[in-house]
């Protein structure tokens, strides 16, 4: 019995692995009457089936400070799966993608949102293709509930192969109802990641540029799992982020960004992001 129970440990600790992040972020926003800061602090829990399955569970508390002593709060529910299918004729990996997130505050239920997709990554992990769908249902007591439909196309590949990564990622954003914007939103976010392969400080082991062209609302970045339900839009943003290799199951990452936005009443302001996060695989 003892034997047999710890073939069985012993199999499960091969077979299954799993990643948690904890994720603090802090924004700072320059020239907004409503809006002084925002705080969110996530936690990212993924389950690892060989390299057949993830299963995945997140969650996010928010608080939106006002100004004036006046604040909110808001929750995030992430719920996914990925389930990967190989095939020798196209020399790669398919993956079915699945998530649901519900936004929520203390009183209410802002939000709930699905979205899916198909990804290609071939043997050689140098040519990355896919294509995501979301739908977000938002619930508002004072107008009447919208949708909020998000197609994404995505193509990365590796122009130095395993030292470089290059991803384009083009968006569209509509808006069913027509009660938020008359027209479909188009944009793009290219990113430059450099790997260094170091083992530790100063130098970090990999870090990423990138930038946000064209006017973005209500989006839904399924790779991070974040949903900006702001009614306001995202002209342009500007990111880096480094990480550093702590130890053989931990990292440790740190991203800052800077973004332009634009209210229905075309007033611009701006906002500076940053966040630390920390990444421990088991």
């Amino acid at each position: 019995m003892t034997l047999a129970l710890s073939f069985c440990s012993n199999v499960f600790a091969d077979n299954w692995t799993n990643s948690n992040d904890i994720k603090s972020t802090f924004i700072n926003y320059q020239g907004n009457t409503t809006r002084k800061n925002l705080t969110d602090l996530s936690i990212n829990i993924q389950t690892h089936y060989l390299d057949k399955f993830d299963l995945l569970f997140a969650y996010n508390h928010t608080k939106l400070n006002a100004g004036q002593g006046n604040s909110s709060r808001q929750n995030q529910l992430t719920v996914g799966a990925n389930w990967f299918q190989y095939f020798d004729k196209i020399e790669g990996r398919i993956g079915w993608q699945l998530k649901n997130y519900s936004l929520t505050t203390p009183s209410n239920t802002i939000a709930d949102i699905t979205s899916g997709g198909i990804s290609y990554l071939d043997y050689q992990k140098s040519f990355y293709l896919d294509t995501l769908f979301t739908q977000s249902q938002y619930i508002n007591k004072v107008i009447n509930d919208y949708t909020v439909n998000q197609a994404n196309l995505s193509f990365e590949f590796s122009p130095r192969l395993k030292s470089s990564w290059l991803s384009f990622q083009l968006i569209a954003i509509d808006n069913a109802d027509n009660l938020l914007f008359d027209s479909t939103l188009y944009s793009a976010n290219f990113e430059w990641t450099q790997f260094l392969y170091r083992t530790g400080f100063p130098l970090p082991m990999r870090f990423i540029i990138g930038l946000q062209i064209g006017e973005q609302r209500y989006l839904v970045l399924q790779r991070l799992n974040s949903v900006n339900n702001s009614p306001d839009a995202q002209t342009a943003s500007y990111w880096v982020n480094a990480t550093w290799h702590i130890s053989d199951n931990s990292q440790l990452g740190l991203s800052i960004a800077t973004s332009e936005h634009q209210t229905d009443l075309q007033e611009k302001y701006n906002s500076t992001y940053s966040s630390i996060l920390l990444n421990i695989k088991w």
